[in-house]
């Protein structure tokens, strides 16, 4: 568990804080948009730390041990790659000198409301999902969308539309495998994977 949550969630945390302190040393405040962005890691690190007796019954570890797409992904990906967003708003703020970005203080309200929503929900789900096998609950997040400069901010929801669609084809097949005729029956009864009555 060390590799796999202490290691690379705390230096996600250390990174996303060093560009916090340097958009304040730069420019004695710091922004909403990073503002936002510290408060949504910070609730996503907490709950890999509080739950981190969660994560050895995952399928991910069950069927990868500790393999390549763990140590490479934890290790390399997770601080690397989540910190972009944060890095990006360090950077544009200093390439424009501008730190304040005109940000209604509504757009604000309703993001950090549903920040708050969606984590919750996601961090209720998993636990029920651990502690409550027969229980299936679906991940829910949130996207907030500004002003297209890039694809950088975006890999992350990116990132994660394709892990989870990956995840999903990858389940359905190991369930149709390992449950045959009652998978096909589960599926018809429960035809909705993500969002019931659309998807």
């Amino acid at each position: 568990m060390i590799a796999e949550v202490r290691l690379s969630w705390l230096l996600l945390f250390l990174l996303i804080i060093s560009a916090v302190l340097k958009q304040y040393e730069v420019f004695h405040t710091i922004t909403w948009p990073m503002i936002f962005i510290l408060t949504a890691q910070v609730l996503y690190i907490n709950a890999c730390m509080k739950g981190e007796e969660c994560i050895p019954v995952t399928w991910d570890i069950f069927y990868e041990k500790w393999g390549w797409m763990l140590i490479y992904w934890n290790l390399a990906g997770v601080p690397f790659v989540y910190a972009f967003q944060a890095y990006y708003i360090l950077v544009n703020s200093l390439r424009t000198q501008k730190p304040n970005e005109n940000v209604s203080m509504t757009l604000i309200i309703i993001l950090f409301i549903v920040l708050i929503l969606a984590y919750y929900i996601w961090d209720s789900s998993l636990s029920q999902k651990i502690r409550f096998p027969d229980i299936c609950m679906a991940t829910c997040w949130a996207l907030s969308c500004h002003q297209w400069t890039g694809v950088l901010p975006y890999f992350y929801p990116i990132f994660f539309f394709f892990m989870i669609v990956h995840r999903y084809t990858r389940d359905m097949a190991r369930c149709q495998a390992k449950y045959g005729k009652d998978w096909k029956t589960y599926c018809e009864r429960v035809p909705y994977a993500f969002i019931p009555g659309l998807i």
